[in-house]
């Protein structure tokens, strides 16, 4: 076989590729509840909750890192919910007890959600990001004996909710790929303690 045999013969092999598939991300869901209880002293009692819904805003298109390496990308989520709270303040020398009440509707504006793809031995390891969502602050002084919105919010304490999870790479293989998420945190600072629960739900779909 002549040399423009040879390089005939290897033109008409089929053609190998190590790229891994592209995917977008179709959607991501997340239900975030923040709540905490407050107890100031004898008598002095509360608590609130903000649970809001979020979903994607954008559509990223990706691929999966190759071995040991790792990928990032961001999506934008925003949403709504609602947050509401309650203080109970007893009786005192000096003062009549008492009760309030508050309720307010939450907006999250576009916010970004960054996502990490990590290769690793395991499978691919996927961290996100989601912004933070707080409860209404329902100490006393903020509170009582005021009725009427909540003073909550959607920034600080802290910054973003993390979460993690590794998943087997051949569910890749798949046209459709869903991953889930859930975490729970519980903070007490104080007279306070918060405990924060998220759900997140991602889907990917090949190109």
């Amino acid at each position: 076989m002549n040399g423009l045999s040879v390089l005939l013969a290897a033109a008409l092999l089929p053609i190998k590729t190590t790229s891994e598939p592209a995917y977008v991300v179709t959607s991501v869901t997340a239900t975030i509840r923040a709540a905490q209880v407050v107890h100031e002293g004898a008598g002095e009692d509360g608590d609130g909750a903000a649970t809001v819904a979020l979903t994607a805003l954008t559509h990223p298109q990706f691929r999966l890192p190759p071995a040991s390496r790792q990928r990032r990308l961001s999506v934008r989520v925003g949403g709504s919910g609602a947050a509401q709270a309650r203080f109970d303040l007893g009786a005192r020398p000096g003062g009549p007890s008492g009760h309030a009440e508050c309720s307010s509707v939450l907006t999250v504006g576009p916010r970004a959600a960054p996502v990490t793809f990590l290769a690793t031995p395991a499978g691919v390891r996927i961290r996100l990001a989601l912004p933070y969502v707080s409860a209404p602050f329902v100490e006393a002084s903020d509170l009582y004996p005021a009725t009427g919105p909540c003073d909550a919010n959607t920034g600080a304490r802290p910054a973003t909710l993390v979460t993690a999870r590794t998943f087997n790479r051949a569910l890749f293989s798949k046209r459709r790929v869903t991953l889930t998420f859930a975490s729970r945190r519980t903070e007490p600072t104080g007279d306070v303690t918060y405990t924060t629960t998220w759900r997140v739900t991602v889907t990917l779909t090949r190109r």
